[in-house]
Formats: C-alpha cells, structure tokens, sequence
C-alpha cells in the first residue's frame, strides 16, 4: 500500500520520497544535506547520484554544483554514483512499466515519455 503525504514520519523521509520521484528541488537538497551529514565517504556517491540525476532533469543549480561536485571527487566515487543512478534508472523502468507514474515529477513523466522509456542517463 502506497503512503500518503500523512503518512511519513519525518520530514527527511518525505524529501526522499519526492527525490525518488523526479522532483529536482528535493533531489538538490537531499544531495546536500547527504553531503553536510555524511557519516563516511561512501555518502558522497548518493550525494552525487541525487545531484547528477536533478541536472539531467534540467535543474540549473545542480548544473553548477555538479562541476564543483565532481572536482572534489575520485575517479571510484563518481563511478559508484554512476552505478546508483543506474539502479534508480532500472527501478524507474519497472514503474513506467507497469504504469505505477501518478507520483512522478512533471519533469520526469515528460522526459520519459519522450524518449519512449530508454533515457540515456550517461
């Protein structure tokens, strides 16, 4: 069963729910506050994920944070990130596949229906 807007319990798990959605401003601040709070270095690779995934839905901002981003970042850690962008790519494809996409961003619904469900991420 699906939760409603009620039924989070704190406000961080809400943000994910959106950026796990295509909503760009929650994926911009859920990279950031992963990087302010990361409790290792792994973190930044979701940090980037979220970041990385906001910019290619067309967020000016994270276009700008992205370079600074990537600068500060191994040449592994990037790649993991591309790997977690990879994996929410595939879990996106399973929704749009059995049509579960009434909680996506307008952004990404467009996006993806334009490109008739085989986005290039890379």
């Amino acid at each position: 069963m699906r939760k409603s807007l009620n039924d989070f319990d704190t406000e961080n798990e809400l943000l994910i729910r959106y950026a796990e959605n295509g909503f760009t401003e929650s994926m911009l601040k859920l990279s950031i506050q992963i990087l302010i709070n990361r409790t290792d270095e792994k973190r930044i690779s979701e940090a980037y994920k979220w970041l990385f995934l906001a910019k290619f839905l067309g967020d000016q901002q994270s276009d700008k944070h992205t370079i600074i981003f990537q600068s500060c970042m191994t040449e592994s850690q990037i790649e993991e990130g591309e790997k977690l962008v990879d994996t929410w790519v595939s879990t996106k494809q399973t929704e749009f596949n059995e049509n579960i996409i009434t909680d996506w961003s307008r952004e990404l619904l467009e996006l993806w229906t334009e490109s008739n469900g085989k986005l290039n991420f890379h």
